[in-house]
């Protein structure tokens, strides 16, 4: 009977469930930034449409990139949320909940020589840089991508702007938060 009682003693204490649970979104909800919408996208025409006609009609990129001729726009929208259910009984009880899950996504736009449309494209950046995500694009959609510099290279400063360089060997573990960008990009 003791043994019993000390079984079900220790395992009650050390009993534990968890469940997770993703759900994907039926209509994906924006948390940051605006959704290029395909009918944005309806009247872009590679070797036709020019890079002042798409930001004429998209707006300013969050990203210009000219080293690959690319240009982006970027937000984060809640593919899925994630239901979660936990049990323990040290102390006894029961929690649960909903996360929402939201993903980095990413319009590309690349240009030729002469600033037409070769591709464009929307990806999800993941937890990649949106640098990394651009390149990784390029290659996926068979354009020439130019190999990247062994060592530091300074980009030309646009009159009136500013740059901030941070350098960390072996690069950083974490992506910097928008916020953060918003704030050093002041």
């Amino acid at each position: 009977m003791q043994r019993q009682v000390l079984a079900t003693i220790i395992l009650s204490i050390t009993a534990a469930g968890c469940l997770l649970l993703p759900i994907p979104e039926s209509n994906p909800k924006v948390v940051e930034g605006s959704r290029i919408q395909d009918t944005a996208t309806s009247l872009i025409k590679p070797g036709i449409t020019t890079r002042a006609q798409v930001i004429q009609k998209l707006g300013e990129p969050n990203l210009d990139m000219p080293e690959l001729h690319l240009i982006a726009y970027s937000w984060a929208q809640t593919d899925y949320n994630l239901y979660w259910v936990a049990a323990g009984s040290a102390p006894p009880g029961i929690a649960g909940g909903e996360l929402p899950m939201p993903q980095p996504h990413v319009f590309f736009v690349a240009f030729d020589q002469e600033e037409r449309v070769l591709a464009f494209g929307v990806a999800k950046k993941g937890s990649r840089l949106i640098q990394e995500a651009a390149r990784d694009w390029e290659q996926q959609e068979g354009l020439a991508v130019p190999p990247l510099p062994s060592g530091f290279v300074a980009h030309d400063v646009p009159s009136g702007q500013s740059v901030l360089y941070i350098y960390r060997q072996g690069g950083f573990p974490f992506v910097v938060p928008p916020e953060v960008r918003r704030i050093v990009a002041l």
